[in-house]
Parts: C-alpha cells; sequence; structure tokens
C-alpha cells in the first residue's frame, strides 16, 4: 500500500491471495496478477466475480472475441485485477506495450520462487518477468511463493531487478501445526497397495493425493482402488481432454482419491485433504513441502505419508545428473541429499524442514513419526568416535558402506585392496550390525558432524565440528530404528505393546493423558502435538514436581513448558503428596 516493493514467504492456505487483492481493490487502476496455471487463475477470477470484484483473465484458452471484450474492460478501467500467465504475458507483445499506458496500480506474481533457477519448479517464462517490470518501472511489486529458501529469495530479488534494499522481505512462519508428517520404508507394490488402502479407510472420509513418480503408476494405484470400492481416479499429463473433468470430480466429491504425478495439485483450494502420500521420493523438500501443504488447509488435523526407498534417491539422481550445467547438477543432487536425510533423518522432521528454509526452531514438534516414537535413545558415543576415527585415518575419501565395512571388521575386495584391514580401528565395532553404523553415520551427518561430498562418489567426510566434538568428552545418543543391544529391552518392548513399564505408575499416566486430551480439544488440535506417548511416559516414571525438573522431561521444551507445564505438574503433585 505504501507504494514499496515485497516478496513474501508464506504458507499454503495462509491467505496470500489476499496481499495483492486487498491492495488491488483499494489502489485506483488495474493490479496485473501473474498466475502460473490456466485452471486456477480462472477459479480466482470466478471467486472474485461471485463477490462482485471487476477480474479478468488472459489466456490462450479464451476466444479472440473474449480477448477483445476483456481488453476493452481492461481499458476502459472498470478492471481491478487481471490474471495472465507468465508465458501469456511473454508471447502477447501488445499486452507489453499497452502496460505503461494502463493505470497499472500493482505488478504481483503468485509461485514466485519460479523465476529462480534455484527454485525447485524453475520456468524460464518466470525469468523474463523482470524485463515486464522495466516497462512499469515504477508500480510496486509483490512476489508471492510458500517456498523459498535464503538463496532463491535472493536470486528472486535479483531477477526482478529491484535491488536487495529496494524490496522488503516478509516471512511467515511455514510451520502447518495440524499437519503430520511420517516416512516409512517402502514395501512391495502388493503390500503397498494394502498399505495404501487401511491408511484410507482409517480416514472414516475425507479427500486423499498420492503422488507417483511415473504415470503407469498412478493408473496403477487408481485401478487398484477402484476394485476394492474406494471412489479414485488417476491424473498426469497424458490425460489432454479430461483434466477438467477429472479435478472437478475431486473437487466436488465425486472422486475421493487421486493418484497424480505432480501435474495436479498446484492451487487445489480443497478444505478436507486428510492426507497426502507421497509413493516415491520427491527431488527436493521444496517440492515435499508445497505438495503435503495441499492437505488440511481448512486447519484441521490430516496427514502426510512418504514411503522411501534408496531406489528413488537413486532416479532422482540419475535425473539430476542429466542438466547440462555442471552448477545445477550439483544443486540438484544437494536437493536429493537433503530430501533423502529428512527421509532416513531421527530427528524431528518438521524442525529439519523449517530449518531448511531458515526458519529457526525452539522445540521439537511432537507432530511427527519421530518425535512420537516411543523408543529411547541409545548412547552411541563409542561408535560415532571409531566411524570417525575410519574416516579420518582412511583419508576421508570412502564413501559410507567401505566405512561401515572397516568398522565391522569385514573383508570386502576393496577393503583388503587398500590395505585397511591392518588399520587399528578394524573390526572395532564388531558387534554392531550394518543398520546401526548406517543409522549412526546418518546420525551425526543430521547432527552436522560429517558431511557427504557432493558427485559420483558420494565420500564422507569429518566437518570442523565433528572433529571438535571427537576431541571433547561429549556424548551422543541416537533413536536408532534397528534394535540395539544397548538398549533397555524391557522398557522398548512394554512401550510397543502398549504397556507402561513396570517403574511408571499406571494409574498417574491416564491421568496425563486424559488432561492431554482435554487441553488438545481446548486448542483444537491433536493430542499428540501437545505431549507424546514418550513423553508422558517419562513425566509419569520422573513425576517432576517444579519447573526445572519438568525441563528435563524428554520432549518438554521452553514453549510446551510455558503453555501446559503447571497443569501437567498439578497432576503429578496430586500423587506425591
Amino acid at each position: 500500500m505504501a507504494g514499496g516493493h515485497v516478496v513474501l514467504l508464506a504458507p499454503t492456505g495462509n491467505g496470500k491471495s489476499l496481499c495483492y487483492q486487498l491492495p488491488a481493490l483499494l489502489k485506483p487502476g488495474v493490479a496485473l496478477v501473474v498466475s502460473p496455471l490456466i485452471a486456477l487463475m480462472q477459479d480466482q477470477v470466478d471467486a472474485l466475480k461471485a463477490r462482485g470484484i471487476e477480474a479478468e483473465f488472459l489466456n490462450s484458452q479464451l476466444s479472440w472475441d473474449a480477448r477483445q471484450q476483456v481488453k476493452r474492460n481492461v481499458g476502459s478501467g472498470r478492471t481491478k485485477l487481471l490474471y495472465v500467465s507468465p508465458e501469456g504475458l511473454s508471447a502477447n507483445e501488445g499486452l507489453r506495450q499497452s502496460l505503461p499506458n494502463l493505470n497499472v496500480s500493482l505488478f504481483a506474481i503468485d509461485e514466485a520462487h519460479c523465476i529462480s533457477e534455484w527454485g525447485h519448479d524453475f520456468r524460464e517464462e518466470y525469468r523474463k518477468l523482470g524485463q515486464v517490470r522495466e516497462l512499469i518501472p515504477d508500480v510496486p511489486v509483490i512476489a508471492l511463493t510458500a517456498t523459498a529458501t535464503r538463496r532463491t529469495l535472493g536470486d528472486i530479488v535479483g531477477q526482478l531487478q529491484v535491488g536487495v534494499s529496494g524490496m522488503k522481505t516478509v516471512r511467515v512462519s511455514l510451520n502447518r501445526e495440524n499437519l503430520r508428517y511420517e516416512v516409512r520404508r517402502k514395501p512391495s507394490m502388493a503390500a503397498a497397495l494394502q498399505m495404501l488402502e487401511d491408511e484410507i479407510r482409517a480416514l472414516n472420509g475425507g479427500s486423499v493425493i498420492v503422488y507417483c513418480a511415473k504415470r503407469d503408476t498412478t493408473e496403477e494405484v487408481a485401478a487398484y482402488l477402484a476394485t476394492r470400492g474406494i471412489a479414485a481416479d488417476h491424473y498426469h499429463a497424458g490425460i489432454e481432454g479430461q483434466r477438467a473433468s477429472k479435478q472437478s470430480d475431486f473437487m466436488e466429491g465425486r472422486t475421493q482419491v487421486v493418484a497424480a504425478t505432480i501435474a495436479f495439485g498446484m492451487g487445489i483450494d480443497k478444505e478436507d485433504i486428510r492426507l497426502v502420500v507421497h509413493w516415491d521420493m520427491p527431488k527436493s523438500i521444496e517440492a515435499y513441502y508445497q505438495e503435503t501443504g495441499r492437505a488440511g488447509r481448512d486447519g484441521k488435523p490430516a496427514e502426510c505419508l512418504l514411503l522411501y526407498s534408496p531406489e528413488a534417491a537413486n532416479t532422482q539422481r540419475f535425473f539430476a545428473n542429466r542438466h547440462s550445467a555442471v552448477t545445477m547438477q550439483e544443486h540438484a543432487n544437494r536437493n536429493v541429499d537433503r530430501i533423502q536425510n529428512l527421509c532416513v533423518t531421527s530427528l524431528c522432521r518438521r524442525r529439519v524442514m523449517l530449518e531448511h528454509f531458515g526458519e529457526s526452531v525452539e522445540d521439537d514438534c511432537d507432530g511427527c513419526d519421530n518425535c512420537t516414537d516411543e523408543r529411547q535413545r541409545v548412547d552411541v558415543t563409542d561408535l560415532a568416535r571409531t566411524v570417525i576415527d575410519a574416516v579420518l585415518i582412511t583419508g576421508n575419501v570412502f564413501g559410507a558402506q567401505h566405512i561401515s565395512a572397516v568398522v565391522r571388521g569385514r573383508r570386502t575386495p576393496k577393503l583388503v585392496e587398500e590395505g585397511h584391514h591392518h588399520l587399528p580401528i578394524f573390526g572395532l565395532a564388531r558387534l554392531n550390525t550394518a543398520e546401526q553404523v548406517s543409522e549412526v553415520i546418518q546420525a551425526m551427518i543430521d547432527a552436522g558432524m560429517m558431511v557427504i561430498t557432493p558427485g559420483k562418489f558420494r565420500s564422507l567426510q569429518v566437518s570442523e565440528r565433528g572433529k571438535r566434538w571427537r576431541k571433547s568428552s561429549e556424548t551422543m545418543t541416537a533413536r536408532l530404528k534397528s534394535k540395539s543391544a544397548d538398549a533397555p529391552t524391557q522398557t522398548q518392548s512394554s512401550i510397543r505393546s502398549g504397556r507402561p513399564p513396570m517403574d511408571v505408575n499406571s494409574k498417574l499416566l491416564a491421568e496425563l493423558k486424559l488432561l492431554r486430551l482435554k487441553i488438545a480439544r481446548e486448542v483444537g488440535k491433536p493430542a499428540f502435538m501437545i505431549f507424546s506417548d514418550a513423553t508422558l511416559l517419562d513425566m509419569a516414571r520422573a513425576m517432576p514436581t517444579t519447573m526445572p525438573q519438568m525441563l528435563e522431561v524428554s520432549g518438554v521444551g521452553e514453549v510446551k513448558l510455558r503453555a501446559y507445564g503447571l497443569r501437567f505438574l498439578a497432576v503429578i503433585k496430586s500423587y506425591t503428596e
């Protein structure tokens, strides 16, 4: 409104459109809005017109007569918002040349991450919008996106040629608290289909999107669900002439489940999507965040399930290496590294995603499978130190499998050829399984102690942080997915079976769960977002009676302590007095 330039980073469903629609109504003239999809701009124009707001769109599907009428409406000054695609704006020389003569009040660019070559959905025509801005240099620009790293934001500003000091960055927290994130190792096709059917039936209604990497898979998934009596359909770029009807069936509830490639979903404004499944690992955290963002737009709890396999990561690397420019290959491979790390990490997945976008996070979320995982963390200090020693002594040039073979004492041909069976650290971790070593290596990567070099060989290297840790007396814990001899088996088995351990007051635990349910209903959140079962177990075991003691409970951070601590302490004190 003040006439300045703004780049806005805000989550899906957070009302980004209002940020340019409202100023467009209040300012004299017409707002020029760049929107990436014809269907999306048509939906927005129809919604505005239904509210009595003069809005128009120009795209290739309009007849010549309709185009002329839109131009007359815009020229008359009645139109408040004009939607165009970046391709349409680039190809329409007449429209571009007329811009200086129109009273353009605002230049809005939706899905602005498409401008940047570092964005997850770069489009060449978006890159030319800086040239359009030169035609209307005094018009304020607002660029809007839900997925952009600091590097992408910087590129957006640079390409729009407004200068870093000339464009204000506004960030809204990208945390969608109503979404629960889960990653599972992908089973066989038959088992995966059965798992998907079970998840859909457990919803008791609500819409579902299943994202698949291949067109054939979308058809196979939809066909299976249809044979099981579920209203399902497929959607991909090869269904020319059917896209509008398939999308309409989904939007209006005739189809419950759409199995689709990423050709489906941008701009989908359907409130009751309760589950988004990624049948295959996406190419980046940005793509994953945007696609899962289509769930739970009504603010109610929704699930985001990703089925992960190392083979999918290898496929993404294959496509990453097909870029002609080396810099783009490296960038795409880094994106694959990051999304793969998100899939295999034992850390809070929400925290990992938000920190990727430059957002500082104070507490774990209790809203992802890792935070609600009831297995205890295990002390892996000795194994972590052994791995670091192995990486350093072998020169920081070997991959994780080779390092695992060294510490576990496995005489592979490559290991013997290098003479590493003579090293003093050979076999020091022979009691650990390959899966345990792999998980500890990943935990060290997550913690910044080690990095994987980009490129073909993906060697492990110890970071400066890892070297400092190795010299210190600090310990390291990790929540291992594999069974560990160091873990207290009685506690793990009793948690998995749903029975409280013998050292936990069952009545107190039941009271804590009742309080958690009551608070969840008060604040309109799922119960696991208040405290996980593992946190309540720790409370019932430790029975803290003061705020500092409560802060020592696993899963209780400063924010949740302030919000809920006193109420839980009151219940605990009734059992200690």
